[in-house]
Formats: structure tokens, sequence, C-alpha cells
């Protein structure tokens, strides 16, 4: 409700409850890197699986300048995605991979681009985005570097 005691019109919808469900995967696979842009609500409410919103986000160590640049990288491409426009967050984050190849946090979000699970969970602009067998690659590359999350996405996927 606003000031005047009206109910505000963004607050409901099929969009809008579809960037909630997406905000707390997201939030859930990544915890920390959702946290700025998620609505008080949301950021407040307690997390579903304790187990994996403890868990760190996995940033390669010792990089100082560059590593800004990358969160900020993270960040925008976390916001595309709560927008719904997948393509821009694809190369937000492989701009982020090609910063910090190390980073499982972002080989993580890099695959959930074309997670056809991710993505209907959104209502995704443009065609031809999922892709199950690069969303795998890229879930596998995450596990290797040892994103905590990437077992429980790979075994979602088709």
């Amino acid at each position: 409700m606003d000031r005047q005691g009206r109910e505000d019109r963004h607050s409901e919808g099929p969009r809008h409850r579809a960037c909630l469900r997406l905000a707390t995967r997201l939030a859930l696979l990544l915890p920390g890197l959702l946290l700025p842009v998620l609505p008080p609500a949301l950021a407040t409410a307690p997390a579903q699986d304790n187990a994996v919103a403890a868990l760190p986000v996995q940033a390669s160590p010792g990089r100082t300048g560059a590593n800004a640049s990358f969160e900020a990288l993270m960040r925008a491409g976390d916001q595309a995605m709560l927008r719904g426009d997948v393509s821009r967050a694809r190369a937000i984050y492989q701009r982020a991979v090609s910063l910090d190849p190390q980073s499982s946090a972002a080989c993580l979000s890099l695959g959930s681009t074309y997670d056809p699970n991710m993505l209907a969970t959104i209502e995704a602009r443009g065609g031809g985005l999922i892709d199950a067998a690069k969303a795998r690659e890229w879930y596998e590359r995450a596990r290797a570097l040892g994103h905590p999350a990437a077992d429980r996405v790979l075994g979602r996927l088709p």
C-alpha cells in the first residue's frame, strides 16, 4: 500500500510472482549475491533451506580491484535474471566468468541461464534460450570448482 492507503498496482500479478520465485531460487543457489537487490520482505524472510543459505559465495581469493568489478557484474546479471532478460544476464555472466574463470558462483549463474528448470520459473524474453546440455556443462564446471549447490541443480536437470 502507498501512503494514501491505496494498493500498490506493482505488487501483484504473474510477473511479480515469477520474479519473487526466481529471486528465492537464486538466493538459495547463490547466497549473498542477491540480497542487495531483493525486496525487503523477501530479503529478511527466513531461508527455505538453511543449509544452502548459510553457505558462502565461492569467489577466487586474491583479487582486489577486479573483485569489485566481478561482484558488480554478478549483481547486474542477477538483476537481469530478475527482470526476465536472460540473454543479457547470460552475456553479463559470461563476462564475469572471463574476469574470474575460477569462480564457481559465476559458472553456476551462467549455467542457470540455460537451465530449463530455472527458465520455466520466469517469463524469459527471447526464443531458443533453453539448452540443458550447456546448463549441465556449466554446472559441472561449478561442481569441479567446488560450488556446494552444483550437485543439487545437476540432479534436477532433465
